[in-house]
């Protein structure tokens, strides 16, 4: 099933999303969708300059981003990656 922007526009406004592995492929198409439907996202990767890329091309879309570094593989990093999408304000 195929959802039109119209159906889902302004759907996640308001809301946090965090996205996990979100500087490419699936995960940056859901970080991007989640975006322009009105979420705060949060992407991650384990590479700060994909980070930095990324951040950079949706925040030149229009979209509200921020990002951080984050290996999900490992509980300390899970845990700031929580932290702080939880306390930063976009």
């Amino acid at each position: 099933m195929r959802f039109s922007s119209r159906l889902l526009n302004g759907a996640h406004k308001g809301k946090t999303a965090l996205v996990t592995a979100s500087t490419d492929g699936i995960g940056l198409a859901i970080a991007r969708r989640l975006a322009q439907d009105g979420a705060k996202v949060w992407i991650s990767s384990r590479k700060n300059d994909n980070v930095i890329k990324t951040i950079d091309t949706l925040r030149g879309e229009g979209l509200n981003v921020d990002g951080m570094v984050c290996h999900v593989s490992e509980k300390k990093h899970r845990q700031v990656y929580r932290i702080c999408s939880l306390k930063v304000k976009f």
